[in-house]
């Protein structure tokens, strides 16, 4: 099993001790905003289980039914997730705009409460650098990426312990007011997932990209002009196929020479992808890279 598996199994296995952790202080503290980070975690639970799909997967080469490979599962996980996700949220706002319409009371915290959130938050820190250790030794942007969210996560459950005893001493309306207010911030986030996500299973593809990845080849030695440019999406990757015309005096060699450059230069913008060139007169040749 490899270091990036290994390292996403038991991040998924944290992140379901402390979505579990949280929903016993909520059912305790009939807090909005514990709440609000129990639906959060409830998140990480998915992103890590997502993380752990697409690392599993992304090292499974394509084969006769899935000739594009098979990372596409993470971008339909990326969507069922976050679709549940915008549910959770909505939920947690309804309660936060009852509580204060109704006028809230203080949320039931004890001391363990608060000493809990603390220590959760220490976890949450060393596994975020522990995520990055390991995304730099296997190069791989999904447990970096996992490692900023759970940085963040770190950050935020500090806060909302002082929110939690703010609200408990002084102001209850605290409680389901930072509740609606991270909520709010929260769910633009979760929109662009489930669209992105959305967007990659239905082949559709921002017309920005395809500028660029045009002016990329059309900027290569050689390149006489750019005939078309398709791309997809599939997981993390980006599959280029494109169609240019070439210098008269170009060889075979000079041809794989550009293709190897296209390739390079788009995996600096895009992180892994996938280039077909095909080229026209003076020869027709086809190149693939995996």
């Amino acid at each position: 099993m490899r270091l990036a598996e290994r390292v996403a199994i038991a991040s998924l296995l944290v992140s379901l001790i402390i979505a579990l952790t949280k929903v016993y202080i909520f059912l305790v503290t009939s807090s909005v905003v514990v709440l609000a980070e129990t639906v959060d975690s409830l998140g990480d639970v998915l992103t890590s289980a997502i993380a752990l799909i697409s690392v599993r997967f992304s090292g499974v080469p394509p084969d006769e039914d899935h000739p594009y490979g098979h990372e596409k599962i993470d971008s339909l996980f990326g969507m069922l997730s976050s679709f549940l996700l915008i549910e959770l949220e909505i939920v947690v706002l309804f309660n936060a705009l009852t509580s204060l319409v109704k006028g809230p009371n203080p949320p039931r915290v004890d001391n363990w409460v608060l000493a809990t959130f603390a220590s959760l938050s220490l976890v949450n820190l060393l596994r975020s650098l522990y995520l990055w250790r390991a995304g730099e030794e296997e190069t791989s942007r999904t447990l970096k990426s996992e490692a900023i969210n759970y940085g963040w996560d770190s950050g935020r459950t500090i806060l909302v312990a002082g929110l939690l005893l703010i609200a408990r001493e002084f102001a209850p309306w605290v409680d389901p007011t930072s509740a609606l207010v991270i909520t709010s911030l929260v769910i633009p986030s979760t929109l662009r997932v489930f669209i992105s996500s959305a967007k990659d299973l239905i082949d559709m593809i921002e017309p920005k990209i395809l500028v660029e990845v045009g002016s990329v080849i059309g900027s290569i030695k050689g390149v006489r002009s750019v005939k078309y440019v398709r791309a997809r999406r599939v997981g993390g990757k980006l599959f280029v196929d494109s169609l240019i015309c070439v210098e008269d005096h170009m060889k075979p060699e000079d041809i794989k020479r550009m293709h190897r450059e296209v390739r390079a230069e788009l995996e600096r913008r895009f992180g892994k992808v996938d280039v077909v060139l095909s080229v026209t007169p003076p020869e027709t040749h086809s190149l693939n890279s995996s």
